[in-house]
């Protein structure tokens, strides 16, 4: 390589690196003011007693009359920090597309916590180890001690589950006829104990867990998958002219109008959006419902990136 064309090569990647910096800088307040919205609304209502009530609340409920109207207010405006959040970080990731090159190191710390929050709502892997382990405690058999081996019969047990419950057409084991349950709960046992090379559990001892096998089957989660955030921060973009940012994030009374009288498409992505908070009762805390951890998980998520931001501006 001649000699100048490595000076040349070497200035074009201090451009995009400086303009890499540029799109972090025109994106940090805002993605900051979002970031700490949503963590004040978390704090207020996992921390606070009382204060997470409007999360019994189902989908985005209209309000009528004035008794529900501040529960229907708190339940949207949730909703909408959370979906705002994604929108900005969405914005920030589009803009930066065309620059293939690694984050300058001063950023790489607020990419990982992105990641990190990201993380929180997309992946699923604790809740198959929970139902795997509590499955074995319920029926006096050890999961694998190794960390790889109880992840992967966790993910078969959980592929198994899906599998029967698609074959039976519903999404939830409690619905299913007696008999179908019987079918489940034995499915379910032969899974684990033959990858743990043992004998098939009694009929009896299967028909005495059977309710709290359904139970446990049944923990409910909600998960919003890296695409679908993808999809909801599209949702909450509108492209923007003569200004330094290229997208903005539509108010809260636009995000009001959509979920009042959405489309097909956005009322696809706002229910994937709402499941993670419908109808949650915190107190007292349903054991098989895994979301207020998820919520608890999402917090400390959250509080990290708004710090992670404040260090890096």
């Amino acid at each position: 390589m001649a000699l100048g064309d490595f000076f040349t090569r070497k200035a074009e990647r201090r451009a995009k690196k400086a303009a890499m910096e540029a799109v972090y800088s025109r994106y940090a307040d805002p993605i900051s003011s979002a970031t700490d919205s949503l963590a004040r609304r978390l704090h207020e209502s996992l921390e606070k007693p009382g204060r997470g009530r409007y999360l019994k609340l189902v989908g985005t409920p209209p309000a009528t009359n004035k008794y529900d109207k501040y529960g229907a207010y708190k339940k949207l405006s949730t909703l909408y920090r959370l979906a705002a959040l994604l929108g900005w970080i969405r914005a920030c990731r589009r803009e930066l597309s065309y620059l293939k090159i690694s984050e300058p190191r001063q950023l790489e710390q607020i990419e990982k916590k992105v990641r990190d929050f990201e993380s929180t709502l997309a992946d699923g892997h604790a809740v198959e180890v929970k139902r795997l382990t509590e499955l074995c405690a319920l029926w006096g058999l050890e999961a694998p001690d190794e960390k790889d081996k109880r992840a992967s019969l966790a993910v078969d047990l959980d592929d198994a589950i899906k599998e029967y419950m698609q074959d039976k057409d519903t999404e939830e084991a409690s619905l299913l006829m007696d008999k179908q349950k019987s079918e489940l709960v034995a499915h379910v046992a032969r899974t684990i104990t033959q990858t743990l090379g043992l004998q098939d559990l009694q009929a009896a001892i299967l028909q005495q867990s059977s309710a709290q096998v359904i139970k446990i089957v049944d923990t409910k989660e909600a998960w919003i998958y890296r695409e679908w955030q993808n999809a909801i921060g599209d949702l909450m973009l509108r492209p923007i002219e003569r200004s330094d940012r290229r997208f903005e994030v539509i108010s809260f009374g636009e995000f009001e109008r959509m979920c009042s009288v959405p489309t097909d498409e956005q009322k696809k992505w706002i229910s994937r959006l709402s499941a993670v908070f419908d109808g949650i009762d915190l107190s007292p805390r349903d054991p098989y419902d895994y979301r207020p951890v998820q919520l608890n998980e999402l917090l400390r998520a959250t509080d990290s990136l708004a710090l992670a931001i404040s260090k890096g501006k």
